[in-house]
This record gives C-alpha cells, sequence and structure tokens, in this order.
C-alpha cells in the first residue's frame, strides 16, 4: 500500500485512449438485439446485415451522401439498425455497448467525411431516417420535429401550419434535422434570428445507459452540450422542440452575376465591407465560382421585405452590384428555400419532399472565418487557386454575411463560438464524377486552403463543425487521444471545448459514443501533482524516500494548493477497496441520484474524497451531540441510505489510520489497484472518471526496487539524462511575426569560392540584423565540397537582397517570399509547392543510422583550419556536413545564467557534425570518421 501511495504523487495529467477493439461476433450482438423487449415495436424487421447483400447495399446508400464513402467496409460494418421507435434506439445502445461495438448515428447522412456511416473498427449504424415525425403547434410557435426529419419536410410542415412563421435553419432540403442542429446549423435567416441551436427549448435523447432523457432529466450542463456541440458525442438525439420565428408573407429575393470583366473584384471587394452591417433582416452571399474557364461572383439575398425597398437599401450600401427591380423575385418564405437551391421559377414545393435513393457525385468541403476584409491581392491569389482546378470539377467558396443576431450572442451561450468578431464565414467546396479524380481534387482543396491561410483568422484557425474537415486533425476510430482531440476541437469550439470535455466526462466517461473527431472526456488530473506555471511534471522522489522503495511519510507527500496531505492519504485508502458503491437493481433511480450528489467532474479521487468527508463530518458532529454514539451503527445507517459499500468504507477508513501512521498495509486482491496478482506493485497510468472503472492500462512491477525501474534518471546517474523529472507539457509564449518572410539557398564550391565565402560568412552572420539568420552548412557533394548558405528574413525580398549585398556581396543573393509556415518547408529543403499537411507527418520505423555532434566557436575559423575540416570530410563514404548556425543579435543579450543554457554572449556559431548512412556494416567506420572529424575541429 505505501507503494501506491507513492504512486499516487507520481500520477501524470494523462490523456483518455481506448484499446482496440477486437471483432465481437455478430451473433451475441443481433442475439441481444432481437431479444429486447418490445412487443409494441419489434425491432426483427429493422435490422439489416451483410448476408442479405442487396437490401444491405441500398439501406446504405440510401443515406451516403458523399459518393467517397459510396462503399461499406464489410469487416467492419455489422449491421444496419433502421430504428422506427425509441425502444430501438435504446436496445443499440445498449447492446452495442455491452458487447463491444461502435455505433455512428446517421440521420440525414450529410456528414462531410462520412464519420456517421463508415468506421475502421467493428460497428453499427443506427438509422434515424423512419423518426421523421413533426408536430407545430402554432399558437405556441413552437415545433417538435424528430431527429430523421429532413429540413425539407420540417419547412414544408410549417409552411402548411403557418405562412408567417420559419425556422432559421440550412438551405439544403435533404439535411437531417437531428446532425444539423446539433452542429449549430445556420441559413439564410441568422443575421436576424441566430442559429438553430439559438431556437432549442428542449430534447429528447438517450444516454449512454439507453435512458430516454429529456431537459429536466437530462440537466443543463448536457443540454448545453447538445446545442452546437454534436449531438453523437453525448448520446442519441431523438427529437428537438424549437421556437419558430414571425417572418412576413411575402419575402424578396435576387441573384446578379459579376465577372471579372464587370468589376467583380471590385464589388466582392465592398462587398466585405457592408454585408456584416446591413439591416438585420438582409443576407447576401457571395459565391466566387469557376465559370467557363474564369471566375464569376453571383451574389444571392433574401430580404425580409418587399422589393422597392430591397432595391433602395442595396443602391445605398453596394451601389456597385447596380440592382435594379427587375433583378428581384417576391415570393413566400417556403419558395425561397427553393430559389436557394437554384431550383427554376415555378417549381413545386414538392420537391422538398424528395429523399435521394443514392449519392450523386464527389465532393470536398472546408471552412474558415474571416475578422478583417482581405485585400483585392488576397481575393486575386484565392482566385487563381480556384482556376487551377481541374475543368471538370466544380469549384466555388461560399461567403456568408456575419452581424446583426450574430454579434448579439455570446460565444458561450452554446458550443457554437463563432459569433461576434467575425465578418463572414467560408465554405470551400469542390465536387466530381470520376473517380480517379479524387486525389488531386483532395490535393487541389489543400492547396486552396493554404492559400487562403494567411487572410483567415488564426490562433486558432476556426473551422465549422458541419462542415466536417478530417484535414484539420483526427483520431483513429477506436481511440480518443486528447492532445489530438484538442487540435481539432479548438478550431471547432475555441473556448468551449474545455466545457464540452467536462461534460463528456461526465455523462459518457468511458467514452462510448465517439467518431473521429468527437469529443473526448476531460483530462483529469491525478493526485500530487505540482502545478508549477510552465509545465506540469512528475515530481523527483523526496530526499525522505528510500531506495528500496518504501512509502514516504506524511510530511514528505507533496503539497497541492487544494489538496491536502491527508486527503491524498483518504483518496489512496479509497482507491485501496475493492469498490465504494454499490447498484440495487431494484433502486437504480435512487442510487443513481445518490452518486451525482458525490460525483466531481474533475476525477474519482474527489468523488471519493467526497463520501470520506460526509461521513467524517456526519460521525463528528454526532459525537458533538452524544459522546457515547455508536459509530459503526451511524455508519451503516449512512452507507444504507446513500448506496455506498460500507464494508469497503470501513476498510479505507482502516486503510487511512494505517497509513498516516507509517504502518504497512493490505489491499484488498479485488481492489481497483490491483487485477490479478496482489503481491505486486500497481502503477497509475492513468485515471477513468468513472463509477464503475477507476484505473486503466496499469503497469505492474514485481521488482520491489519498483521506482529505479520506473524512472531510473532519478536513481541511476551513471548515464546522466533527466535530473528533475519527466515533462509532460510546456505553457510557452509565442512571438510576433510578419506575414510574409523572405528565404534563399545559394551554393558555392570550392570552385566558386565556397572558402573564401564562409571565411567572410563568419565576420558578418553574427552581426547582421536581428531579424535574418543566415546559415552556413559545407557539405560532400560528388566527393568535393558545397558550401550551402540558407537565409531566412523577417521581412520583404528588396530589403534582403539590399542587406546582403552590402554585408556579403560575395554571395549574390536571389530569393523568394513566402509565410512562415511554408518557410518550415523550405528548412526541410522540401520542393517549393510542398503541402504543408506533410509538417503532420509522423514516421512509422527509423529511415536510416547517423550520428551526430555539436561545437561551439567563440573567433573566425582561419582558411587553413576550414581546408582540414573540409579534408576530413572528404574521406567520409557516407552522407556528410557541418552546419555552422550564427549567434549574435537576442542570444547575445540573455545572461548566460539566466536558464541552465549556458551557450549565449561570446559565441561565434554553433556548429554541428552529421553523418548518416543506410548499411548497418557501415556503422564502426561512420562512428570512427565522425571522431576523427571532431578531433580535427578541436
Amino acid at each position: 500500500m505505501k507503494e501506491a501511495l507513492s504512486v499516487l504523487c507520481l500520477a501524470l495529467l494523462v490523456s483518455v485512449s481506448e484499446a482496440a477493439v477486437t471483432k465481437p461476433g455478430i451473433g451475441e450482438f443481433l442475439g441481444c438485439l432481437r431479444s429486447w423487449p418490445s412487443p409494441e415495436s419489434p425491432i426483427t424487421d429493422d435490422i439489416f446485415t451483410a448476408d442479405n447483400t442487396t437490401t444491405f447495399l441500398s439501406s446504405y446508400l440510401s443515406y451516403t451522401k458523399n459518393t467517397r464513402f459510396a462503399s461499406p467496409n464489410y469487416q467492419t460494418l455489422m449491421a444496419i439498425v433502421t430504428a422506427k421507435h425509441v425502444s430501438h434506439i435504446q436496445a443499440t445502445v445498449v447492446c452495442a455497448k455491452s458487447n463491444g461495438v461502435q455505433i455512428r448515428i446517421r440521420s440525414g447522412g450529410h456528414d462531410y467525411e462520412g464519420l456517421s456511416y463508415i468506421s475502421s473498427v467493428p460497428f453499427v449504424i443506427l438509422d434515424m431516417f423512419n423518426l421523421r415525425s413533426i408536430t407545430v403547434d402554432v399558437p405556441s410557435k413552437q415545433a417538435w420535429v424528430q431527429a430523421g426529419a429532413t429540413l425539407g419536410e420540417l419547412y414544408t410542415k410549417i409552411s402548411d401550419a403557418s405562412e408567417t412563421l420559419a425556422f432559421p435553419a440550412g438551405v439544403c432540403s435533404t439535411v437531417g434535422a437531428g446532425g444539423h442542429i446539433s452542429g449549430g446549423g445556420y441559413g439564410n435567416l441568422m443575421r436576424k434570428y441566430g442559429l438553430t441551436v439559438d431556437h432549442v427549448v428542449d430534447a429528447l435523447i438517450v444516454d449512454v445507459n439507453g435512458k430516454l432523457l429529456n431537459r429536466s432529466t437530462m440537466g443543463e450542463d448536457l443540454f448545453w452540450a447538445i446545442r452546437g456541440g454534436g449531438g453523437g458525442s453525448f448520446g442519441v438525439i431523438l427529437s428537438w422542440k424549437i421556437n419558430l420565428v414571425d417572418v412576413p408573407e411575402i419575402l424578396t429575393v435576387f441573384r446578379v452575376n459579376k465577372t471579372l470583366e464587370q468589376g467583380g473584384i471590385d464589388v466582392l471587394y465592398k462587398w466585405q465591407l457592408v454585408s456584416s452591417k446591413l439591416l438585420d433582416g438582409l443576407f447576401l452571399r457571395a459565391v466566387s465560382q469557376v465559370v467557363n474557364r474564369t471566375i464569376a461572383v453571383v451574389f444571392y439575398a433574401q430580404f425580409l421585405g418587399r422589393a422597392n425597398e430591397l432595391v433602395a437599401i442595396m443602391n445605398q450600401s453596394l451601389p456597385e452590384l447596380g440592382l435594379k427591380r427587375q433583378d428581384c423575385l417576391e415570393m413566400s418564405w417556403l419558395n425561397t428555400t427553393l430559389f436557394w437551391e437554384d431550383l427554376p421559377v415555378g417549381t413545386p414545393t414538392s420537391v422538398l419532399l424528395d429523399r435521394p435513393s443514392k449519392p450523386e457525385k464527389f465532393f470536398k468541403s472546408k471552412s474558415d472565418y474571416v475578422k478583417k476584409p482581405i485585400p483585392k491581392e488576397g481575393i486575386k491569389k484565392l482566385w487563381e487557386a480556384l482556376l487551377e482546378f481541374n475543368n471538370n470539377n466544380i469549384v466555388y467558396m461560399q461567403w456568408n454575411p456575419y452581424g446583426g443576431v450574430m454579434d448579439k450572442v455570446p460565444a458561450a451561450a452554446t458550443p457554437f463560438p463563432h459569433r461576434k468578431g467575425n465578418l463572414f464565414e467560408v465554405q470551400y467546396y469542390t465536387s466530381w464524377l470520376d473517380a480517379n479524380a479524387t486525389r488531386g481534387s483532395l490535393d487541389m482543396m489543400k492547396k486552396l486552403y493554404e492559400v487562403a491561410e494567411p487572410c483567415v483568422s488564426s490562433n486558432p484557425r476556426e473551422a465549422f463543425l458541419n462542415y466536417r474537415d478530417i484535414d484539420i486533425g483526427s483520431n483513429p476510430s477506436n481511440e480518443t487521444n486528447v492532445d489530438e482531440a484538442e487540435i481539432y476541437g479548438s478550431k471547432y469550439f475555441v473556448g468551449n471545448l474545455k466545457r464540452l470535455m467536462e461534460v463528456k466526462a461526465k455523462y459518457d466517461p468511458e467514452n462510448f459514443f465517439k467518431n473521429e473527431q468527437s469529443i473526448p472526456p476531460a483530462r483529469l488530473k491525478a493526485l500530487g501533482i505540482d502545478d508549477i506555471v510552465g509545465s506540469d511534471f512528475i515530481d523527483k522522489q523526496p530526499s525522505s524516500w528510500g531506495t528500496n522503495g518504501t512509502a514516504p511519510t506524511r510530511s514528505s507527500l507533496l503539497q497541492s494548493s487544494d489538496f491536502s496531505q491527508s486527503e491524498m492519504l483518504i483518496t489512496v485508502a479509497m482507491l485501496s477497496v475493492e469498490s465504494i458503491f454499490y447498484d440495487p437493481r431494484e433502486k437504480r433511480e435512487e442510487e443513481r441520484t445518490s452518486i451525482n450528489h458525490f460525483t466531481s467532474v474533475e476525477g474519482d479521487h474527489l468523488t471519493y474524497l467526497s463520501v470520506y468527508r460526509e461521513l467524517n463530518e456526519l460521525l463528528e458532529k454526532r459525537k458533538a451531540e452524544n459522546s457515547e454514539c455508536k459509530v459503526d451503527k451511524i455508519m451503516r445507517k449512512w452507507c444504507k441510505d446513500n448506496f455506498v459499500n460500507g464494508r469497503s468504507l470501513k476498510h479505507a477508513r482502516d486503510t487511512y489510520r494505517a497509513l498516516e501512521s507509517g504502518e504497512i498495509v493490505h489491499i484488498h486482491p479485488t481492489s481497483v489497484l490491483f487485477r490479478s496478482k496482489p503481491e505486486c506493485v500497481v502503477i497509475f497510468d492513468e485515471l477513468m472518471q468513472t463509477s464503475k472503472k477507476y484505473i486503466k492500462n496499469l503497469t505492474r512491477i514485481d521488482d520491489p526496487l519498483w521506482l529505479a525501474e520506473l524512472a531510473p534518471h532519478h536513481y541511476k546517474t551513471e548515464d546522466g539524462g533527466a535530473s528533475f523529472g519527466v515533462i509532460l507539457s510546456w505553457k510557452i509564449n509565442l512571438v510576433d511575426i510578419p506575414k510574409i518572410f523572405t528565404v534563399f539557398r545559394v551554393n558555392r564550391t570550392l570552385e566558386q569560392g565556397g572558402t573564401d565565402v564562409l571565411y567572410k560568412w563568419q565576420l558578418v552572420s553574427s552581426k547582421l540584423p536581428e531579424s535574418l539568420y543566415v546559415r552556413a552548412m559545407p557539405k560532400v557533394v560528388n566527393k568535393t565540397i558545397a558550401v550551402l548558405l540558407y537565409a531566412q528574413f523577417l521581412g520583404r525580398a528588396d530589403e534582403l537582397v539590399s542587406i546582403m549585398n552590402q554585408s556579403l556581396p560575395e554571395l549574390g543573393v536571389k530569393n523568394q517570399e513566402m509565410s512562415w509556415l511554408i518557410t518550415t518547408l523550405f528548412w526541410e529543403d522540401l520542393p517549393a509547392g510542398t503541402l504543408t499537411s506533410v509538417l503532420l507527418d509522423r514516421p512509422s520505423k527509423p529511415e536510416k543510422f547517423f550520428k551526430s555532434k555539436s561545437d561551439y566557436v567563440k573567433k573566425p575559423i582561419p582558411k587553413e583550419g576550414i581546408k582540414k575540416l573540409w579534408k576530413a570530410m572528404l574521406e567520409f563514404n557516407n552522407d556528410v556536413y557541418i552546419e555552422w548556425n550564427p549567434y549574435g543579435g537576442v542570444i547575445d543579450k540573455i545572461p548566460a545564467n539566466a536558464t541552465p543554457f549556458p551557450h549565449r554572449k561570446g559565441n561565434l556559431l554553433k556548429i554541428q557534425y552529421y553523418t548518416s548512412w543506410m548499411d548497418a556494416n557501415s556503422k564502426m567506420g561512420s562512428l570512427n570518421m565522425m571522431r576523427k572529424l571532431y578531433e580535427v575541429a578541436e
């Protein structure tokens, strides 16, 4: 037990991950489904498996909207459940969870990356399309809409009930209400009324335990999370209760094109300045699209009023558009939905009820948010990127204006954070019909996205959840790494991600509802972490600990600002027993209420601590009232009333007293600290917040000298290494940089005076402006020496050329301009045009053998010394170079003792010697040659 205490003080801030799921037997899952008691609505006829290939495939394709994902993975897709009753949802959730099967929830199938119906692990699709009931209550201006209803069906139902009511949602009629609303869907009424989630007043959701909850029973935190956080991370949305909004009987729309020749770029630039400041009832979208190998800007508008008023507004605010009365069409709100789908005037509204039976095209989409106007030069670059797409692709950029009500709703009111401060939202879109065009189309979309980077939001570069984009970060199908989730999550949810993760930890702690971009449960900070500004780390063993692994005394425990030493001991004691809560089948609702009373989203250690504290407070109170009170009797009654395991709690209290006094204690063999061998030491790898499983991925170490095994760098000093702890993460300051950098790469061979250039470089490189970094790298090329000079300048090309021609005219500089991110590709010697996505690559195996050494140079190396170094380099059989990195600038201004890194003022340059080879037999010779080179340099 003492070792377990040591473990507590060595706990980390951890991420949540799940082990790979072995493919479960489909028989157990289907058997569970078919035996589910629901006589009034049997589920049997609504289960489709691959056995019936035709039916199965047609069911899969019916709500697959992207042809990129039109082929089901028969290795992982076990079944499709086309639910017709809430009991079907409950059965699917419970049976999938109990049999280790993942579920994907599909309402309309419009997930842009197919995450609602694809997975690389065994899974089942829960199809909601049969659950499409809609009821409209005109007097209250409210409606209930089930998740499987489409927007077209919802709009039609509302219009049938009232011509002056509407719902502010999207313009694609086949989108399912379940996913669209839960992701914070928007449409052409958003400047007047905001988003879908701003009008949700209740919901029905099936949770991870298969329970049907409404707003009052789910709680306000979960209700907040599903309104913009994506319902698929928290449960299965069955239906929404929504407030409807008022619209006039007659609205006005127009569609006006402006080509390049008609001044399209000027109109679009002006649009950025005025579109978010127009009347709230006017929505003016701008779409740049490729038409006949040129760009046309199409302006779509919808106005909650008549045509004459709209023309007057536009001619005052955007006269460059040249809007005329004949450009405008007056119609009902329902007919505007046809206009936005580019359907011909006169098309019957019954088309809004159509549901396609299969996907029609391949497509890819991305999104951005723009906070300041894009200059005309930036617009031209975007258009040039659009024109590079294949002629057979449809490609456009859709700019959707903000302002109005969007500026008035706080960013934290719902999980959807993209509110005030945005001028407009961008959707990039391309579609194609030939499968062979897929790779090229995806690459061109990435390039377009990179071109847009300087023009859009940053830190983070925000994105819209409903325009799902797997490129901005993702996890494997069955693994949720929190660090990775924070990358995409910060883009979708910005400052709301932390709260979403906390809600997830409370309602789905084991992360059953997940996909490649789902919300993970909050990372839990385990006990004993000393949270120092800048980093969280495992603390070094206190001096009072013995090297034989004996536990610390109470006085040697790490202190935390909100967690006393005695409370640490209490929590270890509480974790040492088999279980704390018990689960009476006949009183599960009461038990859940009781457990929720104790539960803390900050971690199980606080949950257990609150159990211990509450009992202690009761006992202290009773003792004060009656010194002869019977503690055991009071404990038994309190435990029964609170569904606490009395025997476990008593054992934990005894364990605490033993720990506090320094005694050796025995831990229950079936406690959460053990799973098979009570004699071994168990180390916390991961702390899970759930009342069922407390510890995950345990490490067992049988050697009593377990501390030396766990952290040898603390106890074995002969090999050096980390001396203070294991760094987990850093908090860093970022620095300002210009949007455009200039770089160059110049070669000088021996014949071109490379030695002279390198010698002169030593004299000037540390004295150049601080914003200019020039690296010199002599290397062996074709059995001779070439000196490569690489530079990066925080400024434009003309200024750099001037500096270099004055300081090092021998070089004869040519250069190129690019963003800071692109410079990282330049420094890796990647070809111009390489996609920045390569920066996210993580090699799966080592690619070569290599050896490196380093030196610091305090005075110029004479030319004779340079020639000796080159002679040593030429004796290698391998790739070999010496990298010379200039000092000076800020490095000279920081005192040597400001940090442990001492190599500051007084150094001209830092050297790295490097060689690599492919043949294992070359190892000894290469290492010897490296030693010789190092000796020559001495």
